[in-house]
């Protein structure tokens, strides 16, 4: 089998670092209410003509001064945010200011700046300084107690918040501790190029503003966090054990909010003084980006992906102001980079997508009203980033409509998905039920075959869905559900291996007469290093369940057919788990799997993510000579571009050609607002809402597919750059791929997980295989005769 180069270990590296802080996104509370008596207005302020990334600033006279990316322009309003005046910025013409990261506008136009110099040769990253930058560009060098002698040192040190705040103060957050600077034996074990992942933060400025740190978590590091004089550079006041989520300040007051939501506050004057505060917000475990800031109405605001919410003073409970699941700030994968209150009571929110920045502007209008015709409710089983982000772009280009949003398995749990079907059954069958269904998990044929989704054709538009993919849906002039994206079950290799392995039996033998994956240490070095060509087994996975997934959305429509149990596809599917499991040991393990397993991720803009792990992951870091999985991002395109001369093809499972759709929405039969539903469907196939990158899958329009690949492969263009690499074309073929797929799985996660829990007991040798066939016979037998009568 052809040999690999070896993978750039910082880049992977760099990769897990960004993912480790990011976490899943949070799902949205149920029961948005739609406001009859008025309500905020979105409207899109963003200058010029659009960036990756914007800084924002409010200075002292109230102007708003906002830089887009390198700080090549400038641009102000004194009209909040309605008109700007566009002047050069002390980046134009000056690469220098690509690198800087964290500032914040100073009350003489002069940013402070967290400046970062070239990487070396090998990638590494030197330590980041402080400095000053004028309105003309020029650079001078800022001293701060503590931080500046870190430099001078050579610690990798980095910032993670900066914020100047009134009466020359100003509040730092760095952190340090890796590389040839550690400063322990454990800190050295890390590459010094551990943070070449890191993502420029958003800006502050004086009065009314916000600081948050990078988005990671770093390990072995030494976050500091004090009060300065900026005249000084003198530490007025340790915050290191208040490492703040953020922070905003008025003329007397340090307001920090820390990740667990409370509030605590400190003098500006008197070296710091701590002093009480009342309330606090709610926050999910591993948000990192939100905004907080204090309104000239003495309250404070809070802003995350949830909503907006607003604590008066000496109150203990938020009020919430706005939900994000009517806005554009409530979109997956979106990063509120500064939240700020004008005079008039409007809100600013400058923020980072997978579409890039923007500045938003939101203003009550007393008299604008939404018809509670105009509220569609829309159900889900689990939260899903792919409906909420149509969500977003629907109310957007709707004003006139609301979205109630109810997740059956919300973050509170006690409840199991069967539970929670049951429930949607009643409701439906008493005409009850929502005016949107994510059928994602659900027996969604059943659904249709029972007479209680809509028919689609002829009301919404399927012409730009992928021939092979819409074809799958449609049956005798009827089309009761669709899906917003599609998930290939892949194998990935090289070309001639590719060719070895295209059927089941073929690639089961070369596993067997492989190698086994070696058990490393959690904590090794080694962990990700690549094994020789003779070490390395033909596929490597991490736990029962990913072989499970991957085996289920390759085989599961072979598996059921005329409402039966197909014994033979049965008997091969737990014969195949079985084969995999035992030459990784899966069963030993348990439900968390191998303890080396890994997990990585990497980010195109601080806000859109994607991981990796297990199979892919072990085959991009040289561990395996192939890699079967259940692509769901088209970001893999990037992974793919670590292992050289990687070829794409549908994974040869039980049902070849099946494949996993994704968002598959439908239409209650019995909505009262088929119209208003029907648009909703239609806006979601849309270039705008397939165009965005929130994983889920790959898009199920061409449009949407090319503007995808498009943006991955500028994005992998650019890390090549950076890399002073050649860019290598996208190995994944969809054309190959889309002309493969046959029939999509649209069974439940009842008959799934009855699957799996026999198929585990057969590894773990709890059953034997005809005990385990029975057990699936017996266990599904009363559901697919209810589908027989």
């Amino acid at each position: 089998m052809k040999k690999r180069t070896k993978i750039i270990a910082a880049a992977l590296l760099a990769c897990f670092v960004f993912l480790s802080a990011c976490g899943g996104q949070p799902s949205q509370e149920e029961g948005q209410q739609a406001d009859a008596k008025g309500r905020y207005i979105e409207k899109d302020i963003t200058p010029g003509e659009g960036s990756a990334r914007f800084a924002l600033f409010r200075a002292a006279d109230g102007t708003l001064v906002c830089f887009d990316e390198g700080y090549k322009n400038r641009y102000e309003s004194r009209d909040g945010g309605e008109s700007w005046e566009k002047t050069p910025g002390p980046g134009a013409g000056d690469e220098r200011f690509e690198r800087v990261w964290n500032t914040a506008l100073l009350e003489d136009g002069s940013l402070l700046a967290e400046l970062q110099g070239e990487p070396d040769e090998n990638g590494a990253v030197p330590p980041s300084e402080i400095v000053k930058i004028s309105p003309d560009g020029t650079v001078e060098p800022v001293v701060i107690e503590g931080f500046s002698d870190l430099v001078a040192e050579g610690q990798s040190v980095f910032v993670t918040a900066m914020q100047a705040l009134p009466g020359g103060k100003l509040l730092l957050g760095y952190d340090y501790g890796y590389g040839g600077g550690a400063s322990s034996e454990e800190d050295a074990s890390l590459p010094s190029d551990s943070t070449a992942a890191s993502e420029p933060q958003a800006s502050t400025e004086p009065g009314q503003e916000e600081s948050q740190e990078e988005e990671e978590i770093h390990y072995g590091g030494n976050p500091q966090a004090g009060l300065y004089d900026l005249a000084t550079g003198k530490r007025l006041a340790d915050l290191s054990e208040e490492m703040e989520l953020a922070a905003t300040a008025d003329e007397e007051t340090l307001y920090l909010l820390g990740y667990d939501g409370s509030l605590s506050a400190r003098k500006l004057e008197e070296a710091g003084t701590a002093i009480n505060v009342d309330g606090s917000f709610p926050l999910d475990e591993m948000t990192m980006r939100v905004g907080l800031c204090k309104g000239p109405d003495g309250q404070l605001y809070f802003a995350d992906n949830k909503a907006l919410l607003g604590l008066e003073e000496g109150s203990a409970a938020p009020e919430e102001k706005m939900d994000g699941a009517s806005y554009s700030f409530g979109a997956p994968n979106t990063a509120i980079e500064k939240l700020v209150v004008l005079e008039d009571g409007s809100f600013l929110m400058n923020l980072t997508g997978p579409d890039g920045a923007h500045l938003v502007k939101y203003t009550w209008d007393p008299d604008a009203q939404i018809d509670p015709a105009n509220t569609l409710s829309v159900w889900m089983l689990r939260d899903n980033p792919v409906l909420r982000a149509s969500i977003s772009t629907f109310v957007s280009k709707h004003p006139e409509a609301a979205v109630d949003v109810e997740v059956a398995l919300g973050e509170e749990g006690g409840m199991t998905a069967e539970d929670a079907i049951k429930a949607l059954n009643t409701r439906m069958l008493a005409g009850e039920g929502p005016d949107i269904l994510l059928l994602d998990g659900c027996p969604a044929a059943q659904y249709a075959n029972n007479g209680m989704l809509a028919n689609l054709q002829g009301a919404v538009d399927t012409s730009a869905m992928e021939e092979g993919l819409r074809s799958s849906f449609e049956a005798e002039g009827e089309t009761h559900f669709l899906p917003m994206r599609w998930q290939p079950p892949v194998l990935l290799g090289q070309q001639e291996d590719l060719e070895n392995a295209d059927n089941l039996n073929a690639l089961l033998d070369l596993v067997r007469q492989g190698s086994a994956r070696p058990l490393l240490d959690a904590e090794s070095e080694d962990i990700f290093s690549e094994l020789s060509e003779g070490e390395r087994p033909v596929l490597s996975f991490d736990s029962l369940r990913e072989v499970h997934e991957l085996l289920w959305n390759s085989g599961a429509p072979a598996l059921i057919k005329e409402n039966k149990i197909q014994k033979e596809v049965l008997r091969s599917y737990l014969e195949a788990m079985k084969t995999l499991s035992d030459k990784d040991d899966l069963a030993s393990f348990g439900e968390e799997g191998r303890p080396d397993g890994g997990l990585m991720g990497m980010s195109t803009n601080g806000a859109d993510m994607v991981s990796i792990k297990g199979s892919p992951l072990r085959y991009v870091t040289g561990q395996a000579e192939y890699a079967a999985f259940t692509a769901e991002d088209t970001q893999i395109l990037f992974f793919m571009d670590e292992a050289p001369g990687t070829k794409a093809a549908l994974f040869p499972g039980l049902a070849p050609g099946s494949w996993l759709p994704s968002c598959l929405l439908g239409i209650n039969a019995d909505s009262s607002k088929q119209e208003l539903a029907t648009a909703f469907l239609q806006n979601a196939l849309d270039l705008e809402s397939q165009s965005k990158r929130v994983g889920g899958g790959f898009p199920v329009t061409g449009e949407g597919l090319q503007q995808q690949m498009e943006d991955i492969t500028q994005m992998m263009a650019d890390f090549a750059s950076e890399r002073d690499e050649e860019p290598k074309p996208p190995a994944f073929d969809f054309d190959a791929v889309l002309a493969g797929v046959g029939a999509p799985v649209l069974e439940g996660e009842a008959l799934k997980e009855i699957l799996y829990e026999a198929a585990k007991a057969y590894c773990e040798g709890s059953l034997d295989l005809t005990q385990a066939m029975a057990q699936v016979e017996k266990e599904t037998a009363g559901a697919l005769a209810e589908r027989q009568n």
